[in-house]
């Protein structure tokens, strides 16, 4: 948040609070013309709340609801940990930047920062450098939002099997085609054995399916799951922020998106379309449908490299 700190005789400057003391009577600020922080400022003395400085804390307040992976958001260093940095984007919580996304011995507290927003567990915004997420998972995440009232997709079937269609979408703010499945019992209502006698290649469809979203029970059926279990998984598709994976959570194997920075680096450069893979279950969006997994063991809500399999 913002206040005016007394920095000298009858001398108020705008600041940025970085930290509060456990006991409220200490904090630390960085003024705000200019990257200097000042730590041990005594509260009750030398802070004060203005208009101003409300206003300014109002202009800049993040708006959770506008937020989805790759968001650019822009945020100052309030605490440096052995596992991750914290940051301020201006969120109700301090978001996190974990150790596998940064080079925690370049940052120090202060320091501005500029990057995107991978997800959000345990109430904090999980953040990831500037530029990890491509176009293609921001438009396919913005057009799941949205739910039904975004309508559905043109696109042409590019490949059939028994259960499934294999098609390329035009995506809503993208500019090329990406891929897609459209499964079996999503192609219409009843029963549909066989994909390939609904469809064939080349043939117009309307795609309202998402390769990587699970259904409500199922979402819940996961977010219950214990994160330290490893689980098997495949890679069924590589894209630019990460993979599309079908993961063995539930009886039958369900979607998921595993990101690159969540993968550890030994492993990064040889995982293809069709690699095995040991993922944990990172976090669970149940009302959206989306599940996003990790190649790292998790600490403090964190993916580590070490020990990723």
């Amino acid at each position: 948040m913002f206040v005016d700190v007394l920095s000298g005789p009858k001398t108020w400057k705008s600041c940025r609070v970085l930290h509060v003391s456990p006991d409220g009577k200490l904090c630390i600020v960085r003024y705000t013309d200019s990257p200097n922080v000042v730590r041990n400022v005594d509260i009750k003395d030398r802070i004060r709340a203005t208009p101003e400085t409300l206003t300014l804390y109002n202009a800049t307040r993040l708006d959770d609801a506008s937020m989805a992976p790759g968001s650019p958001v822009t945020g100052v260093i309030t605490n440096l940990k052995p596992y991750a940095a914290f940051v301020d984007i201006s969120s109700e919580k301090e978001a996190v930047l974990g150790f596998t996304e940064a080079n925690l011995s370049d940052l120090r507290v202060g320091q501005g920062v500029e990057c995107e927003i991978a997800t959000k567990r345990g109430g904090r915004w999980q953040l990831a450098p500037k530029g990890t997420f491509g176009l293609e998972e921001v438009a396919l995440h913005r057009f799941h939002t949205q739910g039904p009232k975004a309508g559905w997709l043109a696109g042409r079937v590019v490949g059939a099997e028994r259960y499934c269609l294999y098609v390329n979408v035009e995506a809503p703010g993208l500019s090329h085609t990406v891929w897609g499945e459209v499964y079996a019992d999503q192609i219409r209502d009843g029963y549909v054995g066989d994909a390939r006698l609904e469809y064939k290649v080349g043939d117009a469809v309307r795609d309202f399916s998402s390769s990587w979203k699970v259904c409500l029970d199922e979402a819940r059926r996961v977010a219950r799951l214990e994160g330290e279990t490893w689980y098997d998984s495949t890679a069924q598709v590589v894209t630019s922020g990460g993979f599309l994976v079908l993961a063995n959570l539930l009886e039958e194997p369900v979607p998921a998106f595993l990101p690159g920075a969540w993968v550890p680096r030994r492993l990064r450069q040889s995982l293809r379309e069709g690699s095995k893979v040991s993922v944990r279950v990172a976090d669970v969006d149940v009302g959206g449908g989306r599940i996003v997994v990790t190649s790292m063991p998790i600490e403090n809500g964190v993916p580590f490299e070490d020990g990723g399999v």
